[in-house]
């Protein structure tokens, strides 16, 4: 059941939409570096235990109390599918096994096999997923929506990326696949080019690689890489969206569907608005230098227009979701009574 007055603290919702863009940030290397996405992760992090009251200890002792002494029975679709493959918990500890062979092979393909030893984009989503299962075990009996959540997040994150990004081309740099370079250049550079010739800057491509003059009058060229596509931000939300309705709802339904439709538009479109902005700062003030890019110039919009972009349209988007899409806990605490009522 839906409820219209569901709310969140906007503590939570913060922590979440800076969890979020750390994540970005820290996936895509070729922007800003990546410890201050690890650095935002972990202040999102601690914003949304420090909103759900979990830094203080007494506070987790009688929270973890109550929670073994009521025996909350969730009923997601995560939960649902989670317990079946575990066999009700009695194999949960298969997952500890899970993460080690995770991480021995993450190590042992870099050492002996990758080129690039490096700790690259994969890696660190397999990395990631490695730690959720470790951690699910310790968690799903006390916290299990959250534990859910952060598992279905991780699964399909790592289901999603690796494939994905292996058909579109290199991680980090320009598409080395015929899929990649179509989409980036009848996806992105195409609508971009339309964008600028309405906007009266007359531009054209060759491949993946956009031309344009300044007002200054002089010739300049951007080329669009797998990373400046906006895959990585529509990756990380799709699987935040999938992990959200996994664990928050019983069953799928039309309505997340259509939501889901409407995040994926809104990121693409959010994407596309992003590189019209680079190319704009980069007619109007310059190129800048790459050692040190000046305010508002093409590589200065390069480097943090898009983190600014992200946020904003992924703090929309989930304010709008939980304030009229959120399921009613109470009426989910009512069934699980009712539900723990009928198995005694």
């Amino acid at each position: 059941m839906i409820s219209r007055k569901t709310r969140i603290d906007p503590e939570t919702l913060i922590g979440f939409i800076i969890l979020a863009a750390g994540v970005d940030i820290a996936i895509m290397f070729s922007k800003i570096p990546f410890w201050i996405g690890i650095i935002l992760f972990i202040i999102g992090f601690i914003l949304i235990l420090h909103s759900l009251g979990w830094l203080a200890l007494e506070k987790i002792i009688s929270l973890v109390a109550q929670r073994f002494k009521e025996k909350k029975i969730e009923n997601s679709i995560a939960r649902k599918l989670i317990m079946k493959l575990l066999l009700n918990g009695r194999i949960i500890s298969i997952l500890f096994l899970l993460a080690v062979v995770i991480i021995m092979t993450v190590a042992i393909y870099n050492s002996y096999y990758s080129v690039n030893k490096e700790i690259g984009t994969y890696d660190l989503v397999l990395i990631l997923l490695a730690i959720g299962l470790f951690i699910y075990p310790m968690i799903w009996r006390i916290f299990p929506r959250e534990a859910d959540f952060i598992l279905c997040f991780l699964f399909a994150l790592a289901i999603e990326i690796i494939p994905f990004i292996t058909l579109m081309g290199s991680d980090n740099g320009f598409s080395d696949t015929g899929l990649g370079n179509l989409y980036i250049q009848y996806a992105i550079i195409l609508p971009v080019i339309g964008l600028l010739n309405l906007s009266g800057i007359a531009a054209a491509n060759s491949g993946s690689v956009i031309f344009f003059t300044t007002q200054d009058n002089v010739n300049a060229s951007v080329g669009i890489a797998v990373s400046c596509s906006g895959i990585y931000s529509t990756m990380i939300f799709i699987a935040a969206f999938i992990a959200f309705a996994l664990s928050y709802y019983e069953q799928w339904d039309r309505k997340l569907t259509y939501l889901l439709l409407i995040g994926i538009l809104a990121a693409y479109i959010a994407n596309i608005l992003r590189i019209y902005l680079v190319i704009l700062s980069g007619y109007f003030n310059g190129m800048g230098d790459p050692l040190d890019p000046s305010p508002f110039t093409l590589l200065w919009t390069h480097k943090y227009a898009g983190e600014i972009i992200f946020i904003c349209w992924i703090a929309l988007f989930w304010w709008l979701a939980f304030k009229y899409f959120a399921p009613d806990d109470r009426e989910s605490n009512k069934e699980g009574k009712e539900e723990e009522a009928k198995l005694e």
